[in-house]
This record gives C-alpha cells, sequence and structure tokens, in this order.
C-alpha cells in the first residue's frame, strides 16, 4: 500500500479545517431566552435562561441567581444592589 506524500495530506486537511473554522466563527451564539422578570422600586429587571442557571441583569450587569426560581433572582437582585449603594468602590461597582 502506498503511503501518501505529506502535500497530499495537507492539500486535503487544510482546506476543511479552514471551511470549518470560517463556520464556527461566523456563527453567533442564540441570546440567552428571557423567561421572566422582576421588580424593585419601580424598575423591572429581566431574568435570563442560561446553559448554567438563570441570571438576572442588574445595571448592565449579569448576576447569578442562587436558584432557578423568580423569587432566588429578586434576591439575588437586591443583594447586588445593597452592595453596590454600601461599597460604591468596590469591585463589584462597575460592569
Amino acid at each position: 500500500m502506498p503511503a501518501f506524500p505529506a502535500r497530499h495530506i495537507a492539500a486535503v486537511l487544510l482546506p476543511a479545517c479552514l471551511t470549518l473554522a470560517a463556520c464556527v466563527a461566523t456563527a453567533p451564539a442564540p441570546p440567552d431566552p428571557q423567561i421572566g422578570e422582576v421588580e424593585f422600586a419601580g424598575e423591572t429587571y429581566p431574568v435570563f435562561a442560561t446553559p448554567y442557571g438563570w441570571r438576572v441583569r442588574v445595571d448592565d450587569v449579569t448576576v447569578a441567581c442562587r436558584r432557578d426560581t423568580l423569587e432566588d433572582c429578586y434576591w439575588s437582585m437586591r443583594n447586588r444592589r445593597t452592595a453596590v449603594a454600601h461599597y460604591p468602590d468596590g469591585p463589584f461597582a462597575g460592569p
């Protein structure tokens, strides 16, 4: 059985790898679906389901919910707001 020269292998693998890389690089991930919202002090905060659990968006920051319930997302949002209010220069203050 004859061995294939390296140039033949490269001629087949290189275009295949480049095509695969182009497909993967240009396919944007779909946005996480919004499953609800929580409200506090007249403001509404969206809750999203991610592969890693539910998240609530507070002041352009995504905050993890303790459990996958709207009540837990509400308390995660409240805890973030309280922390930023008490420690405005803390490491969690910015987005």
